[in-house]
């Protein structure tokens, strides 16, 4: 599945969601996660993904996502490894 980026046009937050193709545009409806404005929400369109951001080095998982994965490397023997 695709992820989509979207922008609100009243406070110009910018977020991005997995989303199928078909429901795409479904999100646009919804109010902004940020200020809660509703129906001002854009699809940018952007460049292609083409693999994990997170694999890549582009983006990094959540906060509570690393903690975690330290924990599982640790607990397993490991120093931590990356996220350590």
């Amino acid at each position: 599945m695709p992820f989509y980026d979207y922008k609100c046009k009243e406070c110009g937050h910018t977020w991005d969601e997995q989303q199928t193709v078909n429901a795409r545009n479904v999100p646009r409806y919804n109010p902004c996660p940020e200020c809660g404005a509703s129906g001002d929400i854009s699809l940018v369109i952007g460049k292609v993904n083409l693999g994990d951001p997170i694999q890549l080095g582009v983006k990094k998982p959540p906060r509570d996502v690393q903690e975690r994965l330290a924990q599982i490397n640790r607990n397993a023997g490991g120093d931590g490894g990356r996220y350590g």
